[in-house]
């Protein structure tokens, strides 16, 4: 029996992104098309935090769901993984 593999172009992927980073608690705004750049194995997020919440966590929670998302999509092309905060609003 043959296998197919699917493959996930870049408009797939932020499509994702933007709906995982709604789950993350202590982000502020919804992402667009310019807050993600994905650069071959290397996926850059800008976010807009909440006031009152430590930078870190966000990052790191959002960093850990987005790691395991894509782990379930496609395990085998692994990404780094980069938040960048750009603003922090009350």
């Amino acid at each position: 029996m043959e296998t197919t593999k699917t493959i996930y172009n870049d408009e797939l992927i932020k499509g994702w992104l933007k709906e995982i980073i709604k789950l993350v608690p202590g982000i502020t705004s919804e992402l667009s098309d310019d807050d993600i750049e994905i650069d071959e194995d290397t996926i850059t997020i800008t976010v807009v935090c909440k006031l009152g919440i430590r930078p870190y966590q966000v990052c790191l929670m959002a960093q850990s769901m987005i790691y395991y998302e894509l782990s379930r999509w496609d395990d085998h092309h692994p990404h780094f993984i980069n938040v960048i905060i750009k603003e922090i609003k009350g």
